[in-house]
């Protein structure tokens, strides 16, 4: 299961993206909260949160991080079983430091 964190730009020290669905990027993590990829979000004009999701899915994301959800990506995330905890962090790899140590708190 990876970790997928929104963000402004491509790098784990990137900051956190204020949107979920369409942020420029989400950045991946293993588990142990190694680093895998940056992904572009090619977010439309319309669907980006079911777009974001299903792009997430294929790459074997289990847990997002983002800063705030809305309807349509709440639903998309329960239909794909990914589970959303806020981005609280400096950087991506902030966030996903305080997730693996238990301190995300649950999005819904």
């Amino acid at each position: 299961m990876n970790i997928a964190v929104a963000a402004e730009g491509q790098i784990p020290q990137s900051r956190p993206a204020d949107r979920f669905a369409r942020a420029p990027w989400f950045l991946l993590f293993q588990s142990d909260g190694t680093f895998l990829e940056a992904v572009s979000s090619k977010a439309g004009e319309h669907g980006a949160a079911a777009a974001a999701v299903s792009l997430l899915a294929q790459k074997d994301v289990g847990v997002v991080l983002a800063p705030r959800l809305g309807p349509n990506a709440v639903s998309a995330l329960a239909a794909a079983n990914l589970k959303a905890y806020l981005s609280e962090g400096e950087t991506a790899e902030d966030c996903v430091r305080l997730f693996l140590a238990g301190k995300a708190k649950v999005l819904d």
